[in-house]
């Protein structure tokens, strides 16, 4: 993972671009300014078939990167009062404060979901 250097991050090298949500998000979208996000994916963007025939399919494939892996035991981590556990309304806010719920319910029903 390359090192963040702003809202955009981008590392041929890696092969990897990183936008980080609370950079690039208005300040009405609740979440990703309370919680860390990234949005991740190809660098440089390969237009066509042409330019991927000359990789293997898992330099190319993004699909295919392990992001991140851990163990985490939240039995115990919670019993530790130095991290107390976020209220439920804290990490998702309801639907009145928070206008890109409804944006996202739209979305959600125009895909059929």
């Amino acid at each position: 993972m390359p090192n963040l250097s702003g809202a955009i991050t981008a590392s041929a090298e890696a092969g990897l671009q990183i936008v980080r949500l609370s950079s690039v998000c208005p300040p009405s979208a609740v979440r990703p300014h309370i919680q860390e996000g990234y949005l991740l994916g190809e660098y440089p963007e390969m237009s066509g078939t042409e330019q991927k025939e000359n990789y293997f399919p898992y330099e190319m494939d993004f699909g295919r990167r392990l992001v991140a892996k851990f163990a985490f035991a939240p039995a115990s981590f919670w019993k530790n009062d130095n991290f107390p556990q976020a209220t439920k309304s804290a990490l998702y806010p309801s639907e009145k404060s928070d206008p890109l719920f409804r944006l996202a319910l739209g979305v959600k029903k125009q895909l059929g979901g």
